[in-house]
């Protein structure tokens, strides 16, 4: 359904995600820096967490859903950007990458990629991502990639037993090719 590797730079590349990256899944979400802003994200997160969600990833017949990797040059997985919700030429983008790659503009790089991805190959028409109001940097990384805030939803999340607002962004395509 989509390709084996698609390059985003010198040292970063988008991939399927294997089995075999479970465990690095769980040590990259276990940093509390990076599961705080994830609403879907339990933590501490654990291995069986980690292949549930593989699986779903990888399902090939999940048309509803489109995982990749965000690999480094040495096939390290530092990261996941997905589609997921895709009904009806939209789709909710969902990301996250490792601490050690913040701050390098490698996120805006692969969203533009897989946002060119979504709209050439999955043939979408608006693309649109949930970002917690707190969540500065993931809401500047949206910003850069042409995506604009439509909005809030107050008290909308539920992590930790504490709710929290959360901001919509969106892409729209306005000419399907």
């Amino acid at each position: 359904m989509y390709p084996t590797k698609i390059k985003i730079n010198e040292s970063i590349f988008l991939s399927p995600l294997e089995m075999e990256d479970a465990e690095r899944i769980v040590f990259c979400l276990n940093d509390i820096q990076v599961s705080q802003w994830m609403a879907e994200v339990p933590y501490p997160y654990f291995i069986e967490d980690a292949k549930a969600f593989i699986l779903r990833g990888t399902n090939q017949e999940n048309s509803t859903e489109v995982v990749f990797a965000i690999r480094n040059n040495e096939n390290e997985l530092v990261g996941v950007v997905r589609f997921i919700d895709i009904l009806e030429q939209k789709a909710r983008i969902n990301y996250w990458i490792a601490n050690p790659y913040w701050g390098k503009g490698i996120m805006a790089e692969v969203i533009k990629k897989v946002c060119d991805f979504g709209i050439q190959e999955l043939m979408l028409s608006r693309i649109y991502g949930h970002v917690l109001v707190e969540n500065l940097r993931a809401a500047r990384v949206l910003e850069k990639c042409g995506f604009t805030c439509e909005g809030m939803f107050k008290k909308s999340v539920k992590k930790n037993e504490k709710f929290f607002d959360c901001k919509l962004y969106a892409l729209v395509v306005e000419k399907i090719n």
